[in-house]
C-alpha cells in the first residue's frame, strides 16, 4: 500500500513537471530581446471587421470609434447583432457599421454570430469579398494602427495574426484586480511572447484577430465552445495555419466590475479552457509527432499549462502529499522533486512580474495572490460537478 500511495505521488509529480517546464521556458524565453518585424513596402489587403455584439448599446460605440478610425475606402464593419433585446443594431448603425441581425434565442454563443457574419459577407460577387477579415469584441478598443499592421502581416504570410489582448481592471477593484490584470498578462502577454521569441505560434484570444478570408470561409465556426477561439485556433493550425502574435499590436478590453459579472468571466474562461485542455492536447501532441509538426507539438504543450491558480493548488497539494510521506520514512524523492517544481513556479512568477507587471501590481500588492488563488478554488470544483458548457454573456456594468 505504502508503495502504490509513493508511486502515485511520483506520477503526480511527473505530471505537473510538463506545465511547470513549459511555463518556465516561455517566461524565459519572453526576456529573449526581439526586434519588431519589418513590414514591406505593400498594398494594404481589403478588410472587413466582424465585431460579434450580444446586448452591446452600452459601450459598443466606443469600440466602433476605434476601428472606424482605421478603416479605408475598400474596408468594411460589420457588427452581427446577435440575439439583441436592447438597440444594439441601431447604435451600431448609427455609428456607420453595417448591421446584420440574428435572432435564434435556442442557439447561442459568438461562433455562432461570426458563422453568420462570415455568411453574410458571402453574398455578392467573389470580386466584394474581403482579403482578410479581422475580429474584435464588442467591448474592446483598439490602438492605433492596428488594422493596418495585423491585415498586411495576415496578408504577408497567409496566416492568422493575434494581436496583444490585454485585460483592464475597474478602479474599484482595488490590489484584486491588479492581480487578475497580472494573471492576464502571464497569459496573454508573457507566454504567447516567449513562444514567439523561440520562434512557435500563439494559441487565438477571441479579439485582436486577423484571419485570411479562404481560411475564415473554410473554419467550422457554428459550435457550441465557449472558448471558440482556442477551438479556432488549433483547426487552423492542423491545417497548416498556426497564428503568429503580433505583440506590437494591442487591443484592450475591461473585466467586468460587478462581482457576478467577474464570476461569470472566470467560468466561462476557466472551464473552457479545462474543457480544451482534456479534449485537444493529447490527441493535438500526437498529431504533431506522427506528423513531425513542431507547432503542433508546442501549442500542444502551451495548452497543456493549466490556469495559474490550478497550477498553484495542484502545487501545493503535491507539497503536503510529498512532505508527509517524506515523514512517515515512505521516501524523499517526492519531496525535492516538489520543492523544485514549487521554487521553479514562484520564479516563473516573480520573474514576469518584475520584466512585465511593476507598473500594474505594487510589490504590496503581492501577497494578495494567495487569496487570488484561493478564491479561485471553487471554479475548479464547479467544473467537477457542473461545468459550463453553454456561453453566457457577461454582466456588463450598468446591467
Amino acid at each position: 500500500m505504502i508503495i502504490v500511495a509513493n508511486g502515485l505521488l511520483i506520477a503526480f509529480l511527473a505530471l505537473l513537471t510538463l506545465p511547470v517546464t513549459v511555463l518556465m521556458l516561455e517566461v524565459l524565453c519572453a526576456f529573449v530581446p526581439r526586434r519588431p518585424a519589418g513590414m514591406p513596402d505593400m498594398g494594404r489587403p481589403r478588410v472587413a471587421v466582424l465585431v460579434p455584439a450580444h446586448n452591446e448599446s452600452a459601450g459598443i460605440a466606443s469600440t466602433l470609434g476605434s476601428v472606424g478610425a482605421q478603416l479605408r475606402k475598400s474596408d468594411r464593419m460589420i457588427v452581427i447583432a446577435d440575439n439583441c433585446s436592447d438597440d444594439t443594431a441601431q447604435v451600431a448603425a448609427a455609428c456607420g457599421a453595417e448591421v446584420v441581425e440574428r435572432n435564434e434565442p435556442t442557439v447561442r454563443g459568438k461562433g455562432h454570430a461570426l458563422s453568420r457574419g462570415v455568411r453574410y459577407l458571402e453574398q455578392g460577387q467573389p470580386g466584394d469579398h474581403p482579403e482578410v477579415v479581422v475580429v474584435i469584441d464588442a467591448d474592446c478598443s483598439i490602438a492605433d494602427g492596428v488594422l493596418d499592421r495585423i491585415s498586411r502581416l495576415t496578408a504577408l504570410t497567409g496566416r492568422p495574426v493575434q494581436c496583444l489582448y490585454l485585460m483592464e481592471a475597474p478602479d474599484s477593484a482595488g490590489p484584486a484586480g491588479a492581480i487578475a490584470e497580472f494573471a492576464w498578462i502571464i497569459k496573454n502577454k508573457v507566454r504567447p511572447l516567449g513562444a514567439h521569441n523561440a520562434g512557435f505560434p500563439c494559441q487565438l484570444m477571441g479579439t485582436g484577430m486577423s484571419l485570411p478570408w479562404l481560411a475564415m470561409r473554410s473554419l467550422g465556426l457554428a459550435n457550441g465552445q465557449i472558448v471558440e477561439d482556442l477551438k479556432m485556433g488549433l483547426d487552423l493550425a492542423r491545417a497548416g495555419l498556426p497564428a503568429l502574435f503580433s505583440p506590437e499590436t494591442v487591443v484592450v478590453s475591461r473585466f467586468a466590475g460587478s462581482v457576478e459579472g467577474a464570476r461569470m468571466q472566470r467560468i466561462r474562461w476557466e472551464h473552457g479552457h479545462l474543457a480544451m485542455i482534456f479534449g485537444e492536447a493529447a490527441s493535438l501532441f500526437l498529431e504533431g509527432i506522427a506528423k513531425r509538426r513542431a507547432n503542433l507539438i508546442m501549442l500542444a504543450l502551451d495548452l497543456s499549462v493549466p490556469p495559474l491558480a490550478l497550477l498553484a493548488f495542484l502545487i501545493a497539494t503535491l507539497v503536503v502529499l510529498s512532505a508527509l510521506n517524506a515523514l512517515l520514512g515512505v521516501s524523499n524523492v517526492p519531496f525535492y522533486g516538489a520543492g523544485v517544481l514549487a521554487a521553479a513556479f514562484v520564479v516563473a512568477i516573480s520573474l514576469s512580474w518584475w520584466r512585465f507587471a511593476r507598473q500594474t501590481v505594487r510589490i504590496s500588492s503581492l501577497p494578495y495572490l494567495i487569496a487570488y488563488f484561493v478564491g479561485k478554488l471553487p471554479i475548479y470544483f464547479q467544473f467537477l460537478v457542473r461545468r459550463q458548457k453553454l456561453w453566457v454573456r457577461t454582466k456588463r456594468d450598468g446591467d
